[in-house]
């Protein structure tokens, strides 16, 4: 299920602005919920990924749709990815005692000059402290991580992956996929295979 549409991050690989637009909108909590009752009740579904590209950017909304869901007795998971700076253990909390078991963040990198280059500029320690806080209250952690990003070496993706072994339960890590539609994709404009015709 999906509960907006739109992200207002700039992150160099992703594709989402070309998908949705520049800005970010989100049903309402109580409109959302009403759908997610429907689905229990009229075909007897226990279990709900939420796909949304940035379900918790407006805080008071995503909180309010955890109150919501909480009395529903559901399972659930964020697959596509929350985004750490807007959560706090308080949020966690919440999420968990709404029926969520498994958080996926979005971390793409564990190297800081890596970071910066794909303008992922939150405090990567908020998630790691996040994180840990996760499992320590019984929830499954999991983080997507891409790799071969331009100009970055063997060890700023050794930095990725030892994150991922430090931090989270489970880790995908995956190839950087220069799409038009993404910042990233100009750096290989002028590589073979990469030029329009």
């Amino acid at each position: 299920v999906i509960s907006s549409r739109g992200c207002p991050g700039n992150c160099i690989f992703c594709t989402v602005k070309g998908v949705w637009g520049k800005t970010w909108r989100g049903i309402s909590p109580e409109h959302f919920v009403s759908e997610i009752k429907i689905l229990i009740n009229d075909y007897g579904i226990k279990e709900f990924s939420f796909l949304d590209d940035s379900i918790s950017l407006d805080r008071k909304r995503w909180i309010k749709i955890c109150e919501l869901l909480k009395p529903l007795n559901i399972k659930w998971t964020v697959p596509n990815g929350i985004a750490h700076w807007t959560l706090n253990e308080e949020i966690i909390k919440l999420m968990k005692d709404a029926g969520c078991y498994r958080i996926t963040f979005g971390i793409e990198s564990g190297n800081r000059n890596t970071r910066e280059f794909i303008r992922k500029i939150h405090n990567l320690m908020q998630a790691k402290k996040l994180i840990e806080y996760a499992n320590k209250i019984g929830m499954w952690t999991t983080s997507t991580n891409i790799l071969g990003f331009p100009f970055e070496t063997p060890n700023q993706i050794k930095d990725t992956v030892d994150f991922a072994k430090k931090t989270v339960d489970f880790a995908g890590f995956y190839l950087l996929s220069p799409v038009p539609q993404s910042d990233v994709y100009k750096y290989f404009e002028g590589e073979d295979g990469m030029k329009e015709e």
